[in-house]
Parts: structure tokens; sequence; C-alpha cells
């Protein structure tokens, strides 16, 4: 009967360690109020503003071209709902929707994706358009969109673009 004892204290004392442990294990994670979710922070990040291509890179299986975009040429705005306008020179227009998926929030990287609703768009690249996004500060960002084997319809195997933000 004595070892019987002893092993319920053995048990008796893990389990409230076991517990304590666990309550511990959520401390400081009550409230999310300070820091927004890694995903929320880039999303916040893309929103507002006009974002401006000023340089493309494309490569086909015959060709590798890098052109430098005029000044409010091509650009796109991103709304916090999800929907996106697509801009050319000083008219823009809804083009669709996009999403954004950190994939490493140390690096500021992850996937952007355009849902291409405009068909005229759809019929290049595809309904649906996902690119490797690098953020590389506050108001400029590389996307990278690599063909399995070709960007949509089109007969590019890489479409790289470089952005920056217009307030």
């Amino acid at each position: 009967m004595q070892v019987n004892k002893m092993n319920m204290k053995k048990l008796l004392s893990y389990l409230i360690l076991s517990g304590i442990v666990f309550l511990n294990m959520g401390a400081g994670c009550g409230d999310k109020s300070e820091d927004p979710a890694p995903d929320e922070k880039y999303i916040k990040l893309l929103v507002g503003g006009r974002w401006d291509v000023y340089k493309t890179y494309s490569e086909s299986e015959s060709d590798k071209v890098t052109l430098t975009i005029k000044d409010g040429a091509l650009g796109y705005k991103f709304y916090a709902d999800g929907t996106m306008d697509g801009c050319h020179k000083q008219t823009c227009a809804k083009q669709g929707r996009w999403s954004y998926k950190v994939k490493n929030a140390a690096a500021g990287t992850g996937e952007l994706t355009f849902f291409n609703d405009n068909k005229d768009i759809a019929s290049v690249y595809g309904e649906k358009t996902v690119g490797h996004l690098e953020i590389i500060d506050d108001n400029e960002f590389g996307w990278v969109i690599t063909g399995n084997p070709y960007v949509g319809s089109s007969d590019y195997k890489v479409l790289r673009w470089w952005m920056k933000r217009k307030p």
C-alpha cells in the first residue's frame, strides 16, 4: 500500500507541474491589438496610394527583355476589401481582386495573387496570376511570376515587375 501512495503523490506532482507549464505557455498571447498579424501588417502596407510599375523583365524561350516603364504609364491600386484597380496613365478601372500570404515575415516576402476579372487581361495572364513578392521597403517591391511552363497564354516563362508607391 505504501508504494501506491508514493506513486499517487508522484503522479499528482507531475499533473500539477504539467498544468502550470501548460497555463504559462499562453502567457502574453492574449492581447493581439498591439502587433497586427504578419499578413495584416503587409496587407496594410500594400493598401493606399497607387503602385506604379517602373521596370519589367520578361523571359521567353527566345528572348530576355528588360524595360523601363514611363512614369505613371502602368500601375495598380490595392484596396483593403481585396479588390484592385489596374491603371494606365491617369485612368484606373476595376481589374479584379488580390490576396497576399506572408511566407517569411522577417524578410518581407510572400505570395501575391491577382484574380483577373477583366477578360482582356485574363486572356493573356490567366484568371489567376500568382507570384513571389519581395518587399524592398514601405514604398517599393518586386514581384516575380514564374510560369508552369508559361504565364497564362503568353510565351513568357518569367515576368518580374518592380513597383513604387505614389501617394
